[in-house]
C-alpha cells in the first residue's frame, strides 16, 4: 500500500501499531512520526507516538506530543498518558489532576484506575 501511496498516514499509523505490538518502539515511533508528517492533524498517530515516548522514559517528548493533541480528541487514554508523563517529570499534583479528568471521561478505564491506586498509595500518610 505504501508503494502506491507513500503518504498514506493510515497505513503508516497501522505499521507503527504493528511495530509497537512487536516491541520495536523505535520503528513504531518512526512510523507514527511519518504519519504525522503526512497528516499533522491525525490525532491517533500523535497519541500513539506519545505512548511510545512515555514507555521509553522520554517524558518530555511524550508531553510535547500530548500538548499538540486537539481538545476534541482528548479522552481517558489521553488523560492517562498525560498523567503518566507528568508523573515521570516529577509533577505529581498535575498528574493527579489529569488522572481525575480521565476518570470523568471513562471511570472504567483500567489504566487510569491502576494509576489512581498507585498515586493514592504513594501519597498516603505513613
Amino acid at each position: 500500500m505504501l508503494q502506491e501511496d507513500p503518504e498514506n498516514y493510515l497505513a503508516l499509523n497501522n505499521l507503527g501499531m504493528v511495530g509497537w505490538e512487536r516491541g520495536d518502539a523505535d520503528a513504531a515511533a518512526g512510523y507514527f512520526t511519518r504519519a504525522l508528517l503526512c497528516n499533522a492533524g491525525y490525532e491517533p498517530a500523535r497519541v500513539n507516538l506519545a505512548e511510545v515516548r512515555l514507555k521509553q522514559g522520554r517524558y518530555d517528548e511524550a508531553e510535547t506530543a500530548l500538548d499538540a493533541v486537539a481538545a476534541s480528541a482528548r479522552d481517558a487514554r489521553y488523560e492517562y498518558l498525560r498523567a503518566e508523563a507528568l508523573l515521570g517529570l516529577g509533577r505529581t499534583a498535575e498528574a493527579v489532576r489529569h488522572c481525575n479528568l480521565g476518570v470523568r471521561f471513562n471511570p472504567d478505564y483500567e489504566p487510569l484506575q491502576q494509576l489512581r491506586q498507585r498515586l493514592e498509595s504513594e501519597n498516603a500518610p505513613s
